[in-house]
């Protein structure tokens, strides 16, 4: 397993997770983008086996809110 910064091609998998987890704007979010939309507001990190996302963690560790 692979920890990394995510990208563009792992939004589509990353909506499926959120989604399967009742979150349907963060989800919402990482679908648009993986259609072309503007970046997700937040940014993530992903757990990979190959080309499958397992997990990710999104969030801004350097604010101030």
């Amino acid at each position: 397993m692979l920890l990394r910064e995510s990208k563009p091609g792992d939004y589509h998998q990353m909506a499926d997770i959120l989604y399967g987890m009742g979150h349907d704007q963060e989800g919402w979010d990482y679908q648009y983008a993986s259609e072309g939309g503007p970046e997700p507001s937040l940014p993530s990190w992903v757990a990979v086996e190959g080309d499958e996302v397992l997990g990710l963690v999104e969030g801004r560790f350097d604010s101030t809110l």
